[in-house]
């Protein structure tokens, strides 16, 4: 190679003598250590490597990843775009477990209750009763159930009426006046007008029938309920009076009396009964004897509260089936497949027959526990009279212990069981 003749060829300079900044850095995958990473690369390579002094540049954190280009070295500035960036859509939300309720009753509505509430029924309270009656402890028996009351006057004195607020068709609250009313009688009025009932006084005098008739007057819907106070009191005073009057008798003491005093009349308990059948048999009239004020404001609030459950209690006994007999011999019974409760069954079968009851089909069951064991003892019987009294004879024990008493199914029960089994008369009538 001359040097005239040809231009100075410059040689490639040497790989390691080239700056390590200039060179982009080898990144190394999956490398454990510098040991490890220095002993798998190649000669040149390793040459490559930054001296021992240099900090060798950051590994990257995505392992596995394909290399990527180099980041330009100015910064690339994003222009806002004129689409709008929609958020992410919001996770959809995990259902709530099941029977678990929502925590806010404005987003779910609560199921209805299988159990109606009791309507709301006011009671209005004649103001007689306040002034000279029990009226006082009627009010706060009332007011302690939360019951609404209202001191009205009423058609008829010393009377309880109520009304019933109700919806009708358009959700419009409606008061309805009920038919029921309590008419407090005291005990001196009612001695009175027994006693005028007994002696068929004149016109003028009040009895049971004319005061029940004057209410019906004032009120022709209305159901009455007389309640009668003190009677026993009265019954108790006559019969010391009486005492007092045998005493004086036999001590010989005359003790004048006060004209102006007057004495209730004589009434016995049997001219009181009378008086009440007669009147409940011309009126629909129900009649209670109280004692004390208490008594009466408990009645009361009793009374309040059957008002009030009334319609629901209806509402109950017009679902049931009117041909379904509530009792337990008239349910049926299950059969298991291991025969369990067929001697149940035979027994009630028994039981269908009229006039039988539960002792008696006991006492048939106890001997013949099948009617197949009964069918045979027929079969072996040689006559047709003693088909018939094969069953008369069998004890039947009623009660327990000292007041237990026997006695026999007999031949009219005994003749009808076997005509039901052995008969093939299809127009045979027995009386069941």
């Amino acid at each position: 190679m001359s040097s005239s003749s040809s231009d100075v060829e410059e040689l490639p300079p040497a790989p390691f003598l080239l700056p390590p900044a200039r060179q982009a850095p080898v990144i190394v995958l999956s490398s454990d250590s510098e040991d490890e990473q220095s002993a798998e690369l190649p000669l040149l390579q390793r040459l490559l490597l930054p001296p021992l002094g240099v900090a060798a540049p950051k590994k990257s954190t995505a392992s596995r990843d394909p290399p990527c280009r180099p980041a330009a070295r100015h910064p690339v500035q994003l222009q806002p775009s004129s689409r709008k960036l929609s958020a992410p859509p919001p996770r959809a939300a995990a259902p709530p477990p099941r029977g678990a309720a929502s925590r806010d009753p404005d987003k779910i509505s609560l199921p209805r209750r299988g159990k109606k509430r009791p309507d709301v029924v006011t009671v209005y309270i004649d103001p007689v009763l306040l002034q000279d009656g029990p009226g006082g402890q009627v009010l706060s028996a009332l007011q302690a159930q939360e019951t609404p009351c209202i001191i009205q006057p009423q058609p008829v004195p010393r009377s309880i009426t109520w009304s019933r607020a109700t919806e009708d068709m358009d959700g419009d609250t409606v008061c309805q006046e009920e038919a029921e009313m309590i008419i407090l009688v005291p005990g001196e009025d009612f001695v009175a007008m027994v006693h005028n009932s007994k002696t068929d006084s004149g016109p003028n005098n009040v009895t049971l029938s004319s005061f029940v008739a004057q209410i019906m007057a004032n009120k022709p819907c209305a159901i009455p309920t007389l309640v009668v106070m003190e009677v026993e009191k009265y019954f108790k005073t006559q019969k010391t009076k009486s005492r007092k009057k045998l005493q004086e008798a036999v001590r010989g003491d005359r003790r004048h009396k006060r004209k102006d005093q007057e004495e209730p009349p004589q009434l016995s308990r049997v001219d009181v009964e009378e008086a009440l059948l007669v009147l409940q048999l011309h009126t629909d009239v129900h009649v209670w004897f109280l004692e004390t004020s208490k008594e009466f404001s408990d009645f009361v609030s009793m009374f309040s509260k059957a008002m009030a459950e009334a319609p629901l209690k209806r509402q109950r006994d017009n679902s049931s089936f009117s041909f379904y007999l509530d009792g337990e011999w008239a349910a049926g019974f299950k059969v298991e497949r291991c025969g369990k409760g067929l001697l149940e069954v035979w027994k009630r079968q028994i039981q269908q027959f009229n006039r039988v009851s539960v002792e008696v089909a006991s006492a048939i069951v106890a001997v013949y526990p099948s009617p197949q064991l009964l069918v045979k003892a027929y079969h072996r019987c040689q006559t047709v009279a003693e088909r018939h009294n094969l069953l008369s004879d069998i004890l039947v024990r009623r009660g327990e212990g000292i007041i237990a008493t026997t006695r026999r199914v007999g031949p009219e029960l005994s003749k009808r069981i076997y005509l039901q089994l052995m008969s093939s008369e299809p127009e045979l009538s027995l009386d069941l």
